[in-house]
């Protein structure tokens, strides 16, 4: 099974029906006429014309524009010696002047629109007893007729056309007509009575295989005498369907074959790209696995570091919590001293009014006692209040302490806050 793909036009070697006779047909009747020439085969395709026409030619040629078909032909058919393939312009062959005695350009001319350098070109790499064996479609015929237009044919020729192209640079020709149809074929079973040949046949038997030598059916003719048998001296004769009319159901049929190809031609495209997009997501989740193998060992990296600083945060805060204990001890301590204070206070106020009120009974007492007694419990009065105040300034002073050291305690410990809080971050 050939490679390359069948579009309904290149003809491949394993096609079969109404293609395969005019393409098989063609370089059979070539070779016939390339024995012991230089040949050069314009538009090969594949490359089984030019392997056929090397059977008989000293050397053979393939030209073709495709690459792809190039490198078929050559690894199918490399083997032969005396054929090589290239890639080039029909337009504008790369050989010498005068180098090939045969020119072969089967369906090719209705494919391009530069004809006339086409034909010139052909003309210049001929040797000037060569020949050019060129075919083309008959556009009244296969487009005009049965109302058909090839997508691949750019410039189609009517006959008059195709004459006078190659009237402009060969002087003789000799044109055949071929056509394929459905026929029913009478030939003479008498020894070398038929004038003509027939070909492509297909392979040899095997040697010991059993070749049939009987006609499917016999047609026989009878009489009283050879004279009515002598008008029986056809070779072979032929029946052609005029209207093709199995031929235009074969065509239907073949149409739909090229669509099927055509249509597994596009599934294996999508596969073809279904299948990069599974490698290109293979790709994809492969990076992310890295990726995330990359973020995952640098979150484990970042785990242990955060686990080293926690220990290191546990040791300062057990540390932060002997030290928030002293202070809880110091601060208890100055509670007592300030409570102690307080309670001083409270005795020195009782006693102060105590007092207040006892020189207040002595001076209801003494009634109108002289100006020294008054004076003395004024001045008595006067230093009890001296000392008030004096125990009060005291109250003061120690109240005093007691907010300083308050104040100590929180800065302390709001100093002890920060320092934790600087270190967090």
């Amino acid at each position: 099974m050939s490679d390359l793909v069948f579009t309904g036009e290149r003809f491949l070697p394993d096609c079969s029906g109404e293609i395969w006779l005019e393409h098989w047909h063609r370089y059979h009747f070539a070779a016939a006429i390339a024995r012991n020439c230089r040949v050069l085969d314009v538009a090969s395709g594949e490359g089984y014309g030019s392997a056929l026409l090397a059977v008989t030619a000293t050397a053979v040629t393939g030209l073709d524009a495709s690459a792809e078909a190039i490198s078929h032909a050559q690894a199918t058919y490399g083997y032969l010696t005396n054929v090589r393939f290239l890639c080039g312009d029909c337009a504008a062959l790369p050989f010498a002047d005068g180098a090939f005695d045969l020119v072969v350009s089967f369906e090719t001319i209705e494919h391009i629109r530069a004809q006339r350098e086409f034909l010139a070109e052909v003309r210049r790499v001929l040797s000037p007893t060569g020949m050019l064996l060129i075919s083309s479609p008959n556009k009244a015929e296969y487009s005009d007729r049965r109302h058909y237009e090839n997508p691949f044919h750019v410039a189609e020729l009517y006959r008059a056309e195709l004459e006078k192209l190659l009237a402009d640079h060969w002087s003789e020709s000799i044109w055949y007509g071929q056509g394929v149809g459905f026929c029913s074929t009478i030939a003479s079973l008498r020894p070398a009575a038929a004038a003509g040949e027939l070909v492509g046949l297909g392979p040899e038997p095997e040697a010991d295989a059993e070749v049939p030598h009987e006609p499917l059916y016999y047609l026989v003719g009878c009489a009283s005498s050879k004279a009515p048998l002598e008008r029986l001296q056809s070779a072979f004769s032929v029946l052609r369907d005029p209207d093709d009319t199995v031929y235009r159901d074969y065509q239907e049929t073949y149409r739909k074959f090229v669509r099927a190809s055509e249509a597994v031609s596009t599934y294996r495209a999508r596969e073809a790209a279904a299948e990069q997009d599974r490698l290109d997501v293979r790709n994809s989740a492969r990076t992310d696995i890295e990726f995330i193998q990359q973020r995952l060992a640098a979150a484990l990296q970042q785990r242990d570091a955060a686990l080293a600083g926690a220990a290191e945060l546990q040791g300062e805060a057990a540390r932060l919590r002997a030290e928030v204990d002293a202070l809880k001890s110091l601060t208890a301590k100055l509670g007592e001293a300030a409570h102690s204070a307080q309670q001083a206070t409270l005795r020195l106020t009782a006693g102060l009014h105590d007092a207040n009120a006892r020189y207040e009974a002595e001076l209801q007492a003494a009634g109108q006692t002289s100006g020294e007694l008054t004076a003395t419990l004024l001045a008595e009065r006067e230093r009890q209040r001296d000392e008030s105040r004096s125990q009060e300034a005291r109250i003061a002073e120690l109240r005093a302490q007691v907010e300083a050291q308050v104040a100590e305690l929180d800065r302390r410990l709001g100093w002890q806050w920060r320092l934790r809080r600087a270190r967090q971050g």
